[in-house]
């Protein structure tokens, strides 16, 4: 596991996600499913989860926070890559900032600690994704150098 440094800028902190942190992320994710105000963020399954992929050599789990709140949140998946003996990358995931902190730049440094991150871990390369009708994330990790490219998605709990 790789020592993860907290940054600091201005009254705001990035870093590891703690067991404390959790309280906060249940509130953040119901403010994106508008359709399904409860979604996925059963808090017994995310301690769960939690406990479970918090030392993971592939799973990370980032916070942003605000004195004493966490009103920031991202994952990051580090990929392993067995051809031609080319360097890992990254996947982001589930990049979240507090309602009452959108709009300030955040979510784009939140994003580019990451990325310092990948490239510390040797990754050479970075995706994420965002849902279509999410123009608004979409903008921001365009104004970041990610490009559009290909890709497909399977729910594999339906049938």
């Amino acid at each position: 596991m790789v020592d993860i440094e907290t940054q600091k800028f201005g009254d705001f902190e990035i870093g590891k996600m703690k067991e404390q942190d959790l309280k906060f992320l249940p509130e953040l994710c119901r403010q994106y499913y508008v359709e399904s105000p409860e979604g996925s963020t059963n808090i017994e399954g995310m301690y769960r989860n939690f406990e479970k992929y918090k030392d993971s050599e592939f799973w990370y789990f980032f916070v942003m926070r605000h004195e004493k709140e966490t009103m920031g949140y991202a994952e990051v998946f580090l990929h392993p890559n067995l051809f031609f003996e080319q360097k890992p990358y990254i996947t982001i995931w589930w990049v979240r900032i507090e309602k009452k902190y959108r709009n300030q730049g955040l979510g784009k440094k939140l994003i580019q600690y990451i990325e310092e991150f990948g490239r510390k871990m040797g990754a050479d390369s970075c995706c994420l994704q965002a849902e279509i009708p999410n123009v608004v994330a979409q903008k921001l990790y365009e104004s970041l150098g990610y490009e559009k490219d290909c890709g497909y998605f399977k729910d594999l709990m339906k049938e």
